[in-house]
């Protein structure tokens, strides 16, 4: 998603969990997504909302995302910036709601490697050359 960024800090190829530091632009719209499992978020900086007006994140809050949860966060104008820790994918839809993409540990792992921001991040891979 243009404005998004990321550090992948943890990343576990067996359960399928993975932490990261996100960073989103202000004014950002996300993608309408689906948690498969929960995603605890720590707001460091800024904040999200949704477009009923649900206040999910300001600099200082702690949320966790329902495993079954679809939505459609928006940044705040100061964008945000925090640690998020998924128990599980993310499935990302299109505008006309078909399943685009399953956003799992090994696709946050293989898009941090592509840009070189892997040799800090923990890895757990029991599977002798899977990556």
């Amino acid at each position: 998603m243009p404005g998004t960024y990321f550090k992948l800090l943890f990343c576990d190829l067996v359960s399928g969990n993975f932490t990261l530091l996100l960073k989103v632009d202000p004014n950002i719209k996300a993608a309408i997504h689906w948690h498969l499992h929960n995603t605890e978020a720590y707001i460091i900086e800024g904040g999200f909302y949704y477009e009923d007006g649900d206040d999910k994140g300001y600099a200082g809050y702690y949320t966790c995302e329902s495993a079954g949860a679809i939505h459609e966060p928006f940044t705040a104008p100061e964008g945000v910036t925090m640690l998020a820790i998924s128990h599980g994918p993310i499935g990302g839809y299109t505008d006309d709601g078909q399943l685009a993409l399953m956003a799992d540990a090994r696709l946050h792992y293989l898009m941090a490697r592509e840009n070189g921001a892997v040799e800090f991040t923990t890895l757990v891979d029991y599977t002798h050359g899977s990556l």
